[in-house]
């Protein structure tokens, strides 16, 4: 395309080399879109609030192969918004304050040619390292997370850059409900951009 590459063509490259070097399923991939919709589903604010089977989810039609629609996020509006305040400050306005013990940032580049590999985000792997080294925590102290799930590789790369999982084993990981709640550790229980 004269316009460049798409994100849904970014992440198809994604998919495609993790389910070359790994072995990862269109399964695997779709076990994120059935968790994430089975929770959007109980999610009054969800946009989708429709559970998804993987037969359904496997006979969708194409976006760019591999990913087909129930592995991307809708493009649609959305809001958040979060107040930071030092103590005494955040004492005064909320009732039910949430304490920051880490967090990180950084960024990478968009092109794929200056990636050392395309199976996973590096920008996400150096924000974890981060945020874990400013909580004095691991990745095996976490108990629940929010991941970006743009695509549904997104998610699964996720669970691998911020070391919820050895590199590669994202794919098992969802497949084997590890990421729903009851599992070692529930990711994207409000539904995840898949959902809301």
């Amino acid at each position: 395309s004269v316009f460049g590459t798409t994100f849904p063509s970014y992440y198809a490259m994604f998919a495609h080399r993790h389910m070359h070097d790994f072995g990862t399923t269109r399964e695997q991939l779709l076990q994120v879109a059935v968790k994430n919709h089975f929770y959007g589903a109980k999610n009054p604010l969800a946009l989708f609030r429709k559970e998804v089977t993987l037969e359904k989810a496997m006979g969708s039609e194409d976006v760019a192969s591999p990913l087909q629609v129930f592995d991307c996020c809708a493009n649609a509006d959305g809001a958040a918004c979060v107040i930071l305040a030092d103590e005494e400050i955040t004492k005064e306005i909320a009732k039910k304050p949430v304490w920051l013990d880490g967090m990180g940032c950084a960024t990478a580049s968009m092109s794929v040619l200056r990636r050392p590999d395309l199976v996973g985000l590096p920008s996400a792997a150096d924000a974890a390292r981060q945020a874990y080294e400013m909580a004095h925590v691991g990745p095996k102290e976490i108990k629940v997370a929010e991941v970006h799930d743009c695509f549904t590789v997104a998610e699964i790369m996720a669970y691998e850059d911020l070391g919820f999982c050895a590199r590669g084993a994202g794919g098992t990981m969802v497949e084997e409900r590890q990421t729903w709640i009851g599992g070692r550790l529930p990711v994207n229980v409000d539904g995840g951009l898949k959902s809301k």
